[in-house]
């Protein structure tokens, strides 16, 4: 693809760089906000799966964060984890993070860095994920996030 670059930035130590002149809108940061509960993952067992979010064919993810705004507790769980990543790699873009074992506020949360494409011509699917400890997962009685994903689209 070639575009005419033109330089965006001030004098010594402000940073810029070249930008193209035109930049396709497919370009930009996109985000989307998926909020997941606790009742996503009521099964008798200690692991459930759920698709979050299907990812556009071609988009690279950048970062994702996962806020918590209630606790996921319930019964005997004593640890309540949850992951993000595809099929076959279920921490691919967000390793295990407790839930259950943290104090809900502003400074809470989990951030991934990850600048990772799965597959140029056809959606991927991110999958969610829950692992609980000390009792199944339809244990839980409580457990709110949010999840954000940042994401460039496909270049066409």
């Amino acid at each position: 693809m070639n575009q005419s670059l033109i330089y965006h930035g001030g004098g010594m130590g402000k940073g810029g760089g070249f930008l193209p002149a035109t930049v396709p809108t497919s370009t930009f940061l996109k985000k989307t906000e998926i909020t997941i509960q606790h009742t996503d993952f009521q099964v008798a067992g200690l692991t459930d799966s759920n698709t979050l979010y299907a990812l556009p064919a071609g988009a690279i993810v950048l970062f994702i964060r996962l806020k918590p705004s209630v606790i996921f507790t319930g019964g005997a769980i004593t640890s309540y984890f949850l992951m993000i990543g595809i099929t076959g790699t279920l921490q691919d873009l967000m390793t295990e993070y407790d839930a259950r074992n943290i104090v809900v506020g502003d400074q809470e949360y989990a951030e991934a860095f990850s600048a990772q494409s799965f597959n140029f011509n056809a959606a991927t699917n991110l999958i969610v994920s829950a692992r609980s400890v000390g009792a199944n997962l339809n244990a839980s009685v409580s457990g709110t996030a949010l999840v954000e994903i940042y994401y460039i689209d496909k270049v066409v």
